[in-house]
């Protein structure tokens, strides 16, 4: 949001740095509220050049900022990012923030093929979700494991991943899990062929994807339902989907 931002620049110039730090973190959640993710990021580098790197605060915005670079494509920077907050994590004993930083890295370097390094941040994450009691932190380690289980061809392990974080999420009541754990079972159906249950999935998480404007996770929505036009031979649904994904992938400016 440019007014959050002008007024995070204004308290900068004046040497309030506490207030500048809020109003950019602001606009950065407004940014990233309508998928802009760039200038979200952007947001992010401003307020950070304004704190302490050994502050608590910083390691949470970069936990932050890893996360959104990961999701533009910029996965060294994502990296260099999520590690400096698991050491602070580490080193203050931060355990929810080590289990955060550990799933966001988990998640990120499976990007990369590397699902053994993956397995191994996202196997420890959800043992520290376990510890604390986290059920969000549970879901999302769950659903992660089940996408890279999925990459990695294991999709018996995979499927069981995928139950447990919806089993969790259903409990939970929490529509924001539910779409968490379904996603990932999107891919493992499609991995599976059961492509009734993957057009099953894709039509409830766009729903829910488009309410909360999360386009980021909807260009896959649109990637992986492609696949089930193409089974039945619906080609221009097919084109129609692929090329509804790509659009959104320019306009992220997701390169990875």
């Amino acid at each position: 949001d440019e007014q959050a931002a002008v007024l995070a620049r204004h308290h900068a110039g004046a040497g309030n740095a506490e207030d500048a730090v809020r109003w950019f973190v602001l606009a950065a959640d407004r940014a990233e509220a309508v998928s802009a993710l760039i200038e979200a990021i952007t947001d992010l580098d401003q307020a950070l050049r304004l704190i302490d790197a050994s502050d608590g605060t910083a390691a949470e915005l970069r936990l932050r900022r890893g996360r959104l670079r990961g999701r533009t494509g910029d996965h060294p920077g994502a990296r260099t990012d999520l590690e400096a907050a698991l050491r602070v994590a580490e080193t203050s004993g931060d355990r929810t923030l080590e289990m955060r930083s550990r799933d966001e890295l988990g998640f990120l370097v499976a990007g990369a093929a590397d699902y053994r390094e993956s397995v191994d941040h996202l196997e420890r994450a959800l043992a520290i979700a376990e510890e604390l009691g986290d059920t969000t932190g549970r879901v999302s380690a769950l659903a992660r494991l089940a996408i890279t289980w999925a990459n990695r061809a294991q999709l018996d392990r995979a499927q069981r991943s995928g139950e447990l974080a919806l089993d969790a999420a259903s409990v939970a009541h929490d529509e924001l899990l539910v779409t968490v754990a379904m996603d990932a079972l999107k891919l493992v159906s499609l991995l599976l062929g059961r492509m009734a249950d993957v057009e099953r999935y894709g039509e409830e998480l766009r729903r829910m994807y488009a309410r909360r404007n999360d386009r980021w996770l909807e260009q896959f929505v649109d990637l992986e339902t492609a696949f089930v036009s193409i089974s039945g031979c619906r080609f221009d649904e097919a084109r129609e989907r692929l090329d509804r994904a790509l659009a959104t992938n320019r306009d992220l400016h997701d390169d990875g």
